[in-house]
């Protein structure tokens, strides 16, 4: 009896043990590669998005969380993957990839530069040139000029980020001895005219205003059909300055609002890092917030000929703006990305936010998508002493009630 009791406890031991050992290996997590298919060599390409599905497969298997490829950052990388293997337990195992940037630096503006002789700026920063990835590529001047002498200097501008990828531009450097002055014709742009040339059932005519219209008879142009506003809230004075109220938009916001003309808000900025630009957002929501917002709220960074000498990639300066209007949008309002025909094409990459597209032109040829267009800086309209900024809005369902 004694002998059968013993035999009875040992095969429980056995049996509870072996259950114990199955129900923990279905829990723990091994190390394995031998159920998978994972591509050699893997290479993506710098803030480019990729999944892990694209590159691995389990055999019978299954993969339990398709993560996303870390890639805001060249270099040699490891990441974690989580499978069910054929036998249904919960495997792991890890991919090693690479991360590039193969994309070469960019060099805007013409084939010539003019400056006054003497002039001690840096003739490598007087084009537009970044990288998608360094915030600092290395910039040089290949050939030889004098600019204390009178001239015409053929050089090239060479530009080569940390992967070494180059960009040239063969250029003239004129040094003379008094730049040209510019002309301006006298010619106007008539609200009355844009509104009739524009003006349908799928559009709205407005105007952008900030101090530079000083005091403006908000009755005189609701009678005279504008039907919407454009309103500068404040400025940033300089690079990590301050932010200033727009004299004028205490006024301005409670008279709109008094009409009940819809209104949207824009910032002149130059930030020059998110944090900077979420600080600016904030400061943004907090001067608005008592008041009736009906259009986006607008970001609107234009310093574009000191951009080389700012130290951000054409990323970081995406990122900026990026960082603002996602700022604004949850926090309630909707958010617009504002610029010129040139640089959007050029630099901007923010497909996720409307465009108000500034182009000075009877006819705008920009491709791209836009829900604003700024056609004149020299509008005139009753009501505005002096010239004003007229826009054309298509996507008037942005319009909140």
């Amino acid at each position: 009896m004694k002998k059968y009791v013993i035999f009875v406890c040992l095969s429980l031991f056995i049996i509870l043990g072996i259950v114990g050992y199955l129900y923990i290996d279905s829990y723990r997590v091994k190390v394995d590669n031998k159920d998978v298919v994972i591509n050699d060599e893997i290479i993506l390409k710098v803030y480019e998005k990729y999944n892990v599905s694209d590159f691995f497969d389990t055999n019978n298997g299954k993969l339990l969380e398709d993560k996303e490829f870390d890639t805001n950052n060249i270099g040699i990388k490891k990441l974690e993957v989580l499978y069910l293997n054929k036998h249904n337990r919960k495997r792991k195992t890890y991919i090693n990839y690479k991360v590039v940037d193969d994309v070469s630096p960019m060099i805007l503006g013409g084939n010539s530069k003019t400056i006054k002789k003497g002039n001690k700026s840096s003739i490598e920063y007087l084009f537009i040139s970044a990288d998608n990835y360094d915030a600092s590529p290395k910039r040089e001047i290949i050939g030889d000029y004098d600019i204390n002498s009178i001239g015409n200097y053929n050089l090239t501008l060479k530009v080569t980020d940390s992967s070494n990828n180059i960009t040239t531009k063969d250029f003239v450097l004129n040094v003379v001895e008094k730049l040209p002055t510019s002309t301006q014709t006298g010619a106007k742009t008539y609200y009355k005219d844009i509104y009739t040339k524009h003006k349908n059932e799928n559009t709205k005519i407005g105007l952008d205003i900030s101090k530079w219209q000083g005091n403006v008879d908000f009755d005189k142009l609701l009678k005279n059909n504008v039907e919407f506003v454009m309103l500068r809230v404040g400025y940033q004075k300089d690079y990590n300055d301050t932010y200033v109220i727009d004299p004028y938009f205490y006024n301005n916001i409670k008279k709109l609002n008094e009409l009940d003309i819809p209104v949207g808000i824009y910032f002149y900025t130059y930030a020059t890092s998110t944090e900077e630009a979420f600080e600016q957002a904030m400061w943004v929501i907090d001067k608005i917030k008592d008041y009736k917002i009906s259009l986006p709220v607008v970001f609107d960074f234009e310093s574009w000929s000191d951009f080389s000498s700012l130290n951000l990639s054409l990323h970081d300066i995406n990122e900026i703006s990026r960082t603002f209007l996602s700022t604004i949008k949850v926090n309630g309002y909707d958010a617009m990305n504002y610029s010129s025909k040139y640089y959007l094409e050029n630099i901007w990459d923010i497909d996720e936010y409307p465009v108000w597209l500034a182009h000075y032109t009877s006819q705008t040829n920009y491709t791209g998508e836009y829900a604003m267009w700024q056609l004149c800086n020299n509008g005139r309209i009753e009501g505005i002493n002096g010239d004003v900024d007229i826009n054309v809005l298509y996507n008037t369902s942005i319009i909140k009630k």
